[in-house]
């Protein structure tokens, strides 16, 4: 339904109301107009917005292509930003922590949480509006909600006290934690790919691929643990002898590397210098010949069952997986395409952050109508405050 022509032409109407003029560009143009739109003319736009929410140009703010351009400029500012400042200006900003912190880093520091206050307030808005349960029922969200909480947390505070013994090193804390958070920042970048066909789908068939692996993850780590406790336990009476099954992580550690190629047909040997007791009642010495036979058996049906059947398994589905979405691909690309114009049709702030964080004339209006008509002077108000709906002629 959602592919249909004549819904895609309904959409598409929506999508380019207010710059129609947009719709007959190619893609080089509409690369090329894109650029300075971004880059010069949205931070403008949406301080006139902010000024003047009722004029002619916020209207066009207010378009859904034009909030999709000013979101996604001030994203790729926002990473761009916070890349460099943690890279490349780390010595001024590590000044904040000081006595006498630099003036640069104060004005940093104020710019960055603007804007992740801006991207926190939109959360907690489409949070309010939908509901926790629809909200984090999108893989998207949760990825922003991880992504906020990982940078948010990776400016860590002034004054730290750090006790070696059984606190963590803040600054490692802190360097581990933004580093998740820029993993996640630029992965969400993604969310622009379905604007492109070819890009968007290559994201549906990355989303089904990643699922198989899951699927086939989960079988991985049944086999795993079955031989990992089935090796181990055969070792343990020699695991003197032993340098890779003397322990059960190290039984799983060298397993789990076994299948990426990283084994060695040497691993289930025994050392050549046999010196040490064996763990078993009768101590006999021959045990740990018989052991390590065993070990090279199942150690090759092992490496076997993971490199070869899961893994061509693996390949087979990954292939049907991208073979079946080629041959659904317009329609594949359609569907998701429309759920990235649906979320900028739908009502709400027009300009991106950090600007949606400062009230405009709008919003106080409506704050000063609201307390206006919670105080006792309400009577004052037309109807006596009260919102009147009036019903179309028809």
């Amino acid at each position: 339904f959602v592919a249909h022509p004549q819904c895609q032409a309904q959409i598409g109407e929506m999508w380019y109301s207010g710059v129609p003029f947009l719709r007959y560009l190619n893609r080089f143009a509409y690369l090329v107009l894109a650029i300075p739109i971004g880059l010069v003319c949205c931070p403008i736009l949406s301080m006139i917005y902010l000024i003047s929410p009722w004029s002619k140009v916020s209207r066009i703010v207010n378009t859904p292509l034009m909030k999709f351009l000013s979101y996604t400029c001030s994203y790729l500012t926002f990473l761009i930003l916070t890349i460099v400042v943690k890279l490349y200006l780390r010595h001024d900003i590590d000044t904040f922590t000081c006595d006498k912190p630099e003036t640069f880093a104060y004005i940093v520091i104020i710019i960055i949480f603007m804007w992740i206050f801006g991207f926190i307030f939109e959360e907690c808005k489409q949070i309010f509006a939908a509901g926790a349960r629809d909200y984090f029922a999108s893989f998207w969200n949760i990825i922003d909600s991880l992504m906020l909480s990982f940078l948010l947390a990776s400016f860590r505070p002034g004054a730290v006290v750090w006790d070696p013994d059984w606190v963590p090193d803040p600054e490692l804390l802190s360097d581990v934690l933004f580093s998740l958070g820029i993993i996640f920042s630029i992965s969400r970048f993604s969310f622009i790919m379905p604007a492109n066909e070819a890009l968007g789908t290559m994201l549906v068939s990355f989303r089904r691929t990643v699922s198989d692996i899951v699927k086939i993850f989960g079988m991985f780590i049944l086999v795993l643990i079955a031989f990992t406790c089935g090796i181990a336990a055969l070792y343990a009476p020699i695991r003197c002898y032993t340098g890779h099954f003397d322990s059960f992580s190290s039984t799983l550690s060298t397993l789990t590397w076994s299948m990426f190629g990283m084994g060695s047909v040497d691993v289930p040997s025994l050392k050549k210098d046999m010196t040490g007791p064996v763990s078993s009642l009768t101590n006999n010495v021959e045990l740990s010949k018989g052991a390590a036979q065993v070990g090279n058996y199942l150690y090759g049906i092992y490496v076997f069952c993971t490199a070869v059947v899961m893994l061509n398994l693996l390949i087979a589905v990954m292939s049907n997986t991208f073979q079946e979405v080629q041959d659904e691909r317009d329609v594949e690309w359609k569907f998701i395409r429309t759920e990235l114009w649906l979320n900028f049709i739908e009502p709400g702030t027009p300009v991106p952050p950090p600007f949606n964080i400062v009230p405009s004339p709008r919003h106080l209006w409506r704050a000063i109508m609201w307390m206006c008509r919670r105080s006792k002077f309400r009577h004052c108000l037309p109807h006596g405050g009260k919102k009147v709906r009036y019903a179309a002629v028809q």
